[in-house]
């Protein structure tokens, strides 16, 4: 079947939208959390985000001074007084404990996983040996029941995991005695 070349690039480019619109919709995107600063100062300026070293920040006749130094005592008539030079004043920053990573954050088929694994050890009506394993939102289920039924029950309970895309059931009832 020939395509006209137009149509053709029209279906391609629309394909290419549609996939790379899906990717973009599943990515699992989560902002990093920022702390706060210290709300004591929200008169002060900021603290710079970077610590600045003196002589990268200033210019030949800038002087650093610490805000004790920088603030002028009362006088009563006290007019400003413009110095040449301007100053900087060196705040203290408040130091913030160190972010500790205690354990990693799971994968979507590490947690689809454990949750089909908790339904189906909830579930008091299945015996057997089952194996879950999950990949790409595809749960595989293998191992054996004592009956047909319970393969079944175990997919259908497995089905109702949330963010399950398809299960694939390789369970086998066992005939005969079990171990």
């Amino acid at each position: 079947m020939k395509m006209n070349p137009k149509v053709r690039s029209a279906v391609l480019v629309s394909a290419l939208a549609a996939a790379a619109a899906t990717a973009w919709a599943t990515s699992d995107y989560r902002p990093a959390l920022v702390p706060a600063y210290d709300t004591r100062t929200t008169d002060e300026a900021m603290p710079p985000a970077h610590p600045v070293r003196a002589e990268q920040a200033l210019v030949p006749g800038e002087a650093v001074v610490s805000a004790e130094e920088a603030a002028p005592e009362p006088t009563p008539l006290a007019t400003p007084v413009r110095t040449e030079t301007p100053t900087y004043v060196q705040r203290e920053s408040v130091a913030q404990p160190p972010t500790a990573v205690e354990t990693q954050r799971l994968s979507d088929d590490e947690r689809i996983q454990l949750a089909v694994m908790d339904v189906l050890a909830a579930n008091q009506h299945l015996s057997g040996k089952i194996s879950v394993q999950s990949n790409d939102r595809v749960v595989k289920l293998s191992g054996w029941t004592r009956t047909s039924g319970q393969a079944w029950q175990a997919e259908r309970d497995a089905r109702r995991v949330e963010g399950v895309r398809y299960i694939q059931n390789e369970i086998r009832p066992r005939i005969g005695g079990s171990v």
